[in-house]
């Protein structure tokens, strides 16, 4: 999100999974709308800013076991919770 929006912009549009959610973006900036774009990319940057925890990194950072869930050799056990002001 730091990135300038060329750069960006070419590397998210590359992203068959997300390229229809990016495309408002893509459509201003194409089009030179860059107070509407400035205020998608403001409402998307709360969003992110959110998620940027110290506790998240160290949760994200290691790689003590696969997400192989189905691996009968290894089970696990998922457990997921929900933090709704994140």
């Amino acid at each position: 999100m730091q990135s300038d929006y060329d750069r960006l912009f070419a590397v998210l549009e590359t992203q068959e999974e997300i390229k229809v959610l990016m495309n408002p973006f893509i459509s201003a900036y194409k089009s030179d709308a860059m107070p509407q774009l400035e205020g998608q990319i403001a409402s998307a940057k709360i969003g992110l800013a959110r998620l940027a925890s110290p506790q998240l990194y160290y949760v994200l950072s290691g790689n003590d076991f696969t997400l192989d869930v189905n691996n009968p050799k290894e089970p696990k056990i998922v457990c997921v919770g929900n933090n709704s002001p994140r």
